[in-house]
């Protein structure tokens, strides 16, 4: 089981020269991985497992330890895939988006509902992830047909 931690902020906060209010709460911070990916894809900036690596060990130092990242992003699940992340205590969360550009283009046809988190588990190199997105959801299908379709995945 994991455990999470929070960062406490005791900064404080003003907008104003005669306001001040101060900023006594944990603040829960997720990395997102969406500029993850390799040199020639749109938006990344992280291009190699040893960055991947540091930055979740910043990410730890900070008091945080969890990832957002998914399949729609290009590369981001493979790279992660290369560090340990697993052995490093880290939160991973990973989503279908119904995006139908890419070598992984999905859709929130039953298929692809098993086909794209299989996709995710084996780039990340696991046989789980703590949270699965289902992003974006298909507003021309009926709601009532997600149930049964998610029951196939995690069964």
């Amino acid at each position: 089981m994991t455990t999470q931690t929070h960062t406490k902020i005791t900064e404080t906060i003003t907008n104003k020269a005669d306001h001040v209010s101060p900023a006594k709460m944990a603040r829960k911070v997720v990395f997102s991985a969406i500029t993850v990916g390799k040199e020639d894809s749109e938006g990344a900036c992280i291009h190699e497992a040893r960055e991947i690596s540091d930055a979740l060990d910043v990410l730890q130092k900070s008091g945080h330890d969890e990832v957002d990242t998914a399949r729609a992003y290009g590369a981001s699940d493979d790279f992660f895939g290369q560090v340990n992340w697993l052995k490093k205590g880290t939160i991973m969360n990973t989503k279908l988006n119904p995006r139908r550009i890419g070598p992984s283009s999905y859709s929130h046809k039953p298929e692809d509902l098993k086909r794209g988190p299989e996709d995710s588990l084996k780039a990340l190199q696991t046989d789980h992830v703590d949270c699965w997105y289902l992003h974006t959801p298909d507003v021309c299908r009926d709601p009532g047909q997600y149930p049964a379709m998610f029951w196939r995945f995690v069964n």
